[in-house]
């Protein structure tokens, strides 16, 4: 095993990185690359379109195992890393080296978890739709509580890992698989409708020129 102690100060950086590892995603209410990058100072996440530093989408550069991954026309990235299988996520951002060149805003790299040295085996289960009851609309209530409703959300996730050869580290492996599935989206706020307000303004407005032509007849200033 090779370690190694972290200068305090590096001499060398001019660049801004962030690193959040699979332990820490282990312990937070998010899931996939993009919640954790979600997650990192100067990252917005737009209803799933993320923007670094102020830039637009597609000047974000996604690699993954130092594959670039990126998506040259529409921004994001093209491959789907499953959650279990993040080994650690960086963000890079300012003046990162030249090897990531054609992006302006940041660097975002992922690297996937390897085999470990004895057999480990992980498996993770999500689920609304636990004790879901069915109401008399025909909707789906968690325990049958009042409006606690279930959309239908499943996320499964197995890992499996270890030597190829018992009692034989030197080559090893990883696998992962995930299901995705929900069976009905969320219903989002479209805000308030001001039509009576919109009416008064409109009102207010033929008063206050009623008014004025009236002055201009009577020849007041």
């Amino acid at each position: 095993v090779i370690t190694a102690e972290k200068p305090l100060i590096e001499k060398g950086k001019t660049n801004e990185i962030q690193v959040m590892r699979g332990e820490d995603l282990q312990h937070m209410p998010i899931r996939g690359v993009g919640g954790a990058i979600s997650q990192m100072a100067g990252v917005v996440n737009n209803n799933g379109t993320i923007y670094v530093m102020g830039g637009r989408s597609d000047q974000t550069q996604y690699i993954v195992d130092g594959v670039n991954t990126s998506n040259t026309f529409g921004g994001g990235s093209m491959t789907t890393v499953i959650h279990g299988a993040i080994e650690e996520v960086q963000m890079q951002t300012g003046g990162y080296g030249a090897q990531y060149g054609g992006k302006m805003s940041g660097v975002a790299m992922t690297q996937t978890k390897t085999g470990s040295r004895k057999y480990n085996f992980t498996l993770e289960g999500i689920s609304d739709e636990f004790w879901a009851v069915q109401d008399d609309a025909g909707s789906y209530e968690i325990l049958g509580i009042d409006k606690l409703y279930s959309f239908g959300y499943n996320n499964y996730t197995i890992t499996a890992s270890g030597p190829i050869i018992p009692d034989n580290d030197k080559i090893r492996f990883f696998i992962a698989a995930e299901r995705n599935y929900t069976a009905s989206g969320a219903t989002w706020f479209e805000g308030f409708h001001q039509d009576s307000i919109e009416v008064a303004a409109t009102s207010t407005f033929r008063t206050a020129s009623k008014l004025y032509n009236q002055r201009i007849a009577h020849g007041l200033p």
